[in-house]
């Protein structure tokens, strides 16, 4: 996807510039090279054709007509778009483009004949210039072959509108991707700020809590708070991080909780596997998962309680488990909607960047929550 991505921005680059004097100047490269391309490959053949300049000249501007043909074409098609449609759309825009061409031809041989003459041109010039300069009253049945040659001329038009209808579908596909970016960058945003602000709010407390001890715990506790909440305010605008750094900020975390719980509670965080550093995650999901063990089990009772986590690297997968006992007393008012949000949030989240491709686990017993988390890295 990323790479299509960049292919795509390069390629928007070429086919959509900004300005209007490139827009131009692409323009006018293109249609040089359509007319020398077409005359390097009639030239071997008819050299003895265009020895004069009369005649150079004549096969540019024979060639030189489809330029007026094409953007005749395009806005007869933007016409008829507003008209027809499917199939009808499709029978109209023929006519149409057969009817430009037929006159865009008369038009360049009514020229050969008056500004250069058929006489100083090549006999072809003069053999075609007589059916399509005879009027159509006069017209034999079988001088209405120049409609089937102007069906065949439209090959001509193969590249431009070929290039165009390329042009169309690439700028179809970078909208579409600009969208999907801007509502996944909107959903992520709006995750991040329900997860961010609620975090330093629990912190703040934590702090607000400890900081009546004037000694070295209370400094300890400060400055990891300080870290914590530096990470949150910084680390956590990526989109992703390393998942170094997210195991980091996990186990400071912990420690923090730690200096004031350990008396009452059992908090085991284990790692395994070799993580590294291209392993990267979405910011703050696994520490979702962490503050939300917490706030229903440590935080939500004065009893014991336990959270066992667990990280397992594997085959540049990871498998993440997080369990937590569940308080005996009556949850709080609130507290069971509260824990709903937060796991819709780390729903959504998996499912904005790993759709179809994680797993999701959350079992519940009457003394135990777990959550499994699987995602590629």
């Amino acid at each position: 996807m990323n790479t299509l991505t960049e292919n795509l921005y390069i390629y928007r680059n070429m086919l959509f510039p900004q300005s209007i004097e490139k827009r131009v100047l692409i323009h006018l490269l293109f249609w040089v090279f359509f007319i020398v391309n077409h005359l390097l490959f009639f030239i071997p053949d008819f050299a003895d054709r265009i020895k004069e300049k009369q005649a150079l000249w004549a096969y540019i501007l024979y060639y030189g007509r489809f330029i007026p043909i094409f953007y005749l074409t395009r806005i007869i098609y933007r016409t008829l778009g507003t008209i027809f449609t499917g199939l009808t759309l499709f029978i109209s825009l023929l006519f149409g483009v057969l009817a430009v061409t037929h006159l865009t031809t008369i038009i360049f041989y009514q020229y050969c004949h008056v500004y250069i003459g058929f006489q100083n041109l090549p006999g072809n010039f003069s053999t075609y210039g007589m059916h399509y300069l005879t009027p159509f009253s006069a017209r034999a049945r079988a001088d209405w072959f120049v409609l089937i040659y102007d069906l065949l001329e439209m090959q001509f038009l193969v590249l431009p509108l070929g290039l165009k209808i390329i042009k169309y579908a690439v700028g179809r596909k970078m909208e579409e991707i600009s969208q999907q970016k801007d509502k996944v960058q909107s959903e992520l945003d709006y995750l991040r700020a329900q997860l961010t602000p609620h975090f330093i709010f629990n912190m703040l407390n934590a702090v607000q809590a400890e900081v009546g001890y004037v000694n070295k715990k209370a400094s300890r506790y400060l400055g990891q708070a300080a870290d914590l909440i530096r990470f949150t305010l910084y680390e956590a605008r990526q989109e992703l991080i390393l998942l170094k750094k997210e195991l980091r900020f996990i186990q400071q975390f912990i420690d923090l909780v730690s200096l004031r719980t350990s008396r009452r509670s059992e908090i085991l965080f284990e790692m395994r596997g070799e993580v590294l550093q291209k392993h990267r995650i979405p910011t703050l999901l696994l520490l979702s998962l962490i503050e939300n063990a917490f706030k229903h089990s440590v935080h939500a009772t004065n009893e014991i309680s336990f959270v066992n986590i667990s990280s397992v690297v594997s085959e540049d997968w990871l498998d993440f488990r997080v369990a937590n006992s569940k308080p005996q007393l009556s949850v709080p008012s609130g507290s069971k909607k509260q824990h709903g949000i937060g796991l819709e949030n780390i729903r959504r989240t998996l499912a904005l960047h790993f759709p179809g491709m994680h797993a999701l686990d959350i079992s519940e017993t009457k003394d135990k929550f777990s959550v499994i988390v699987k995602i590629p890295l």
